[in-house]
């Protein structure tokens, strides 16, 4: 006897014909490390700007100018090498490879621009100076002192040197033979030789420079000792070419300028200097140029300039941790 065929499928055979239901579409992955990508990015033309700015127009234009000293070329190399390590990080390797070149490329700009292996030719003999930024001697009067007197310079220009009366009796004691001699605003002389009282002048707001005639080994000389304020958003040609007009109206003897620019010896405003100036830091014997900050220094803003009719037989900045600026002399 046979069962009748109904229109009812056996459950087993149902079971294996009915198709599966469409899995639920999955979520988009993540994109993980999008924000990394777009900081390198933005390292990237922050580098290209800095660049830019170096070959054109430099700090002669007052808007950029905060942007030019910010980014001097191993600091640029400094922002390619972390660019490239994060393009590298997220498989970016072509940006990676441009961005490694570029930091090659800078930090051999920086270190041509700092670095001088020139030696020196003969013993050096004549007036010797030195300038020194010593940070409002928060380090200790002690410690300058002894620098200094280990240093021995005929004349030494202090900036930032508001002192007190216990600071001058350390600075008397440890160099007896000169003379110290303060025009207020952080400006004063230490002088070996004969001199006249320093006349304090004004470059700009936030801007000095204190000048001292004075005759030191036989040679009369004027000194010009500047302070430049170092607002990164100030404008600083008006104070330099106001000092550069004082410097060229003494005539009748050499001058040296010398002090805290707060300006590079790349800048724009530098130019017209090297007519009738030249920078000591030009000269042999230098070794690395750049003078703040004392822990890593990458920019060049003190600076010692005399006019054509001196000649530096040697310029070095000294290291000391007494302040977070390096001595130039």
């Amino acid at each position: 006897h046979r069962t009748p065929v109904t229109g009812h499928a056996h459950p087993m055979t149902q079971l294996a014909t009915t198709q599966p239901p469409d899995p639920q579409p999955s979520p988009p992955p993540k994109r993980r490390g999008r924000w990394l990508r777009g900081f390198c990015s933005f390292l990237l033309l922050v580098i290209l700007v800095g660049i830019a700015l170096r070959l054109t127009v430099r700090d002669s234009v007052a808007a950029v100018a905060p942007i030019f000293y910010a980014l001097p070329p191993l600091v640029l190399a400094f922002l390619a090498m972390l660019a490239g390590l994060g393009f590298a990080w997220r498989h970016a390797r072509r940006r990676g490879v441009v961005c490694a070149l570029l930091a090659v490329a800078l930090l051999g700009w920086g270190v041509m621009q700092h670095l001088s292996v020139r030696s020196p030719i003969g013993a050096a003999n004549g007036l010797s100076v030195c300038t020194w930024n010593v940070s409002h001697g928060w380090a200790g009067w002690d410690g300058i002192s002894a620098v200094l007197a280990e240093d021995d310079a005929d004349i030494v220009g202090l900036v930032e040197a508001a002192m007190g009366e216990t600071a001058r009796q350390t600075l008397r004691d440890a160099m007896p033979e000169h003379t110290l001699l303060e025009g207020g605003y952080g400006l004063a002389f230490l002088v070996r030789g004969a001199c006249g009282q320093p006349e304090i002048l004004t470059l700009s707001d936030g801007s000095r420079c204190l000048r001292l005639d004075a005759t030191c080994r036989d040679l009369p000389l004027s000194v010009l000792l500047v302070d430049i304020d170092g607002n990164p958003l100030s404008d600083r040609s008006q104070a330099i070419d106001t000092l550069r007009g004082i410097a060229n109206g003494i005539t009748d003897r050499p001058v040296i300028v010398m002090g805290d620019f707060n300006t590079p010896r790349d800048s724009a405003h530098f130019d017209a200097w090297t007519r009738r100036y030249r920078n000591a830091s030009d000269s042999p014997g230098c070794g690395w140029r750049a003078s703040w900050p004392t822990v890593a220094p990458v920019l060049q803003i003190d600076h010692i300039w005399h006019s054509n009719d001196l000649h530096a037989q040697r310029c070095s900045d000294g290291w000391s941790f007494q302040s977070d600026h390096r001595r130039v002399g």
